[in-house]
């Protein structure tokens, strides 16, 4: 099952990348990458609690070009079942409290973060600038190709191990 999924995604993810090169060998190194890692509290009855999210940007001609990084809550789960197996997926996987109290930001936010970098042209008409497609920073949207591929990983330890951030 997962083999073919696999595949499938490569498939995909190769594809893209011909349609935005048009074949050309050489403009995959301006092709721009956001890789995406996210540790959750679990899958709670179909709903999923964010924990942390992490994004890199890259392409192949300069390497990482922007992180982003933060913790997601805090989370107020009124169900005690529901609370409970969020805990204990808590404990088992990525040890970040339900309750932490030092987040960076809201669900709200997170959105509009992901937004301003997985579609800068489609936030910016919105009114949205983050990261390098800030207003301080609009010389270096001209550099990348402004279509992006998404590709989304999940690990199963803290980001923050996994992702070095300056």
């Amino acid at each position: 099952m997962f083999a073919e999924k696999f595949k499938a995604d490569r498939q995909m993810v190769r594809q893209s990348i011909i349609n935005q090169t048009n074949g050309c060998i050489d403009k995959i190194k301006e092709v721009r990458f956001l890789i995406a890692a996210v540790q959750t509290f679990g899958n709670l009855d179909g709903m999923c609690l964010m924990a942390e999210y992490a994004m890199n940007e890259f392409n192949l001609r300069d390497g990482v070009i922007d992180r982003f990084f933060t913790l997601v809550g805090p989370w107020q789960i009124p169900n005690e079942i529901q609370r409970h197996r969020a805990e204990f997926h808590a404990n088992e996987t990525h040890r970040i409290p339900l309750t932490i109290g030092f987040t960076q930001m809201d669900k709200r936010q997170l959105v509009t973060e992901i937004l301003g970098r997985c579609e800068p042209d489609i936030a910016r008409s919105q009114g949205i600038s983050v990261g390098l497609y800030s207003e301080k920073s609009t010389d270096c949207i001209n550099v990348f190709v402004r279509k992006s591929i998404l590709l989304c990983i999940s690990i199963r330890q803290p980001i923050s191990e996994v992702v070095k951030i300056p």
